[in-house]
């Protein structure tokens, strides 16, 4: 059962969603909130696995709360407006809902977020390698098994990861190659490198990572199936 807490400024929709949840039973709302200050302090003392969160009210900053108290949830931002999807997209939240709110449409939010925290618990506990990139003059580590994929813009790379938030650094996509573990990450296309046992199928020429879908690019396809049929023999 995934826990969860709602923070808006509207009473309407945090009654709503907690109705939603309700009859999905895999989501329960353990706490609304329309203050952040409050919010901060129940997160201080319980266990909560995702947010819903709107992105700016009148009152308050959901994206500054999220960045600030809660980066390492999954997160749905809650919006009466498309202004911020970018921001969602770059915090790597797993949907975007508009108001008003659509039983049908927040299911398919909810399915997603059970989906994303069930891969997470999938994932065995072990001592996991890691890489350390430059990101704004200082150095971070990052596990390469938090990797979902890594996706070149221009002068930079962004490294997508599981439950957190893009990370985007200035480097080739050579250099990023060259700092993964050989063998465990291929690169399908020039903007694509991705974790080869992560991909979870395969079909016109697009993989499968979650709700990602990532093109083969030709020049790169038969190094790919060659690593994809050797990684389902190990």
């Amino acid at each position: 059962m995934l826990k969860a807490i709602v923070l808006d400024d509207d009473a309407f929709v945090c009654r709503l969603i907690d109705e939603y949840c309700r009859e999905l039973k895999f989501i329960t709302v353990t706490a609304s909130f329309s203050n952040p200050g409050e919010a901060a302090e129940y997160l201080a003392r319980n266990e909560v696995d995702m947010v819903f969160i709107n992105p700016m009210t009148r009152n308050f900053s959901g994206i500054d709360f999220y960045l600030d108290k809660c980066k390492d949830l999954l997160l749905v931002f809650v919006s009466d407006s498309p202004d911020h999807a970018i921001d969602g997209f770059n915090l790597g939240a797993v949907d975007y809902l508009l108001k008003p709110l659509e039983a049908g449409r927040f299911k398919q939010a909810a399915v997603k977020c059970q989906t994303h925290f069930n891969f997470s618990k999938s994932r065995p506990v072990v001592a996991s390698p890691f890489i350390l990139i430059k990101v704004d003059y200082s150095l971070k580590k990052i596990f390469t098994n938090d990797i979902k994929y890594i996706e070149s813009l221009d002068d930079y790379v962004n490294v997508h990861l599981f439950n957190s938030r893009p990370v985007l650094v200035r480097m080739t996509m050579k250099s990023m190659l060259d700092k993964l573990p050989k063998g465990e990450f291929v690169r399908v296309h020039r903007s694509f490198i991705v974790p080869i046992h992560r991909v979870e199928s395969v079909r016109n020429k697009t993989i499968q990572i979650l709700d990602a879908r990532i093109p083969i690019g030709s020049c790169f396809e038969e190094c790919f199936y060659d690593c994809f049929a050797e990684s389902a023999t190990t």
